[in-house]
């Protein structure tokens, strides 16, 4: 499933991801990306439900999921 085509960031199985929901997130339009990834969120977060709650390995920087409801 290619993110850039799922402005939902939901996966075959209609399930949300948790990108959707993180108060870093610049846009559910067009390329997704976010704080921790400004070129672009990799496709391992946005095509499983996968929680970056630690930094990934070759992440330039240490920003995490942050809920935006709180």
């Amino acid at each position: 499933m290619n993110s850039d085509n799922n402005p939902f960031l939901k996966d075959s199985k209609d399930n949300w991801h948790f990108c959707r929901f993180c108060k870093h997130l610049h846009s559910l339009i067009g390329k997704l990306t976010c704080d921790a990834f400004p070129e672009g969120i990799p496709e391992e977060l946005t095509s499983e439900l996968i929680l970056h709650d630690k930094p990934m390995l070759g992440q330039k920087n240490d920003i995490v999921f942050v809920p935006s409801y709180k």
